[in-house]
């Protein structure tokens, strides 16, 4: 008898209800209405990755979306210094 017969019982998967994840978009959205009125990329963009349970979110993605929300009028910033990437609230 192989180690998964003995103990299959105590270690079978236990099903997960699965939860419909949130788009990158969204949860760049709730990160910046938190934020103070200037910040970083870096900080925005390390909240963003644990928000959404994703270390290997690439940076770029996660600007693209500001951006985008920006685009839609959802959001409105200004980058006051690029070398630093912050960014003001307006």
């Amino acid at each position: 008898m192989g180690l998964l017969e003995t103990f299959g019982e105590v270690f079978s998967p236990i099903p997960l209800k699965r939860q419909k994840a949130k788009s990158v978009y969204k949860i760049v959205k709730d990160v910046y209405d938190m934020m103070n009125n200037e910040f970083d990329s870096i900080t925005l963009i390390r909240i963003v990755r644990y928000k959404s349970l994703r270390p290997d979110l690439y940076d770029g993605t996660i600007l693209r979306e500001l951006r985008q929300l920006r685009e839609d009028g959802k959001i409105n910033f200004t980058v006051i210094d690029r070398r630093k990437s912050k960014y003001k609230k307006l």
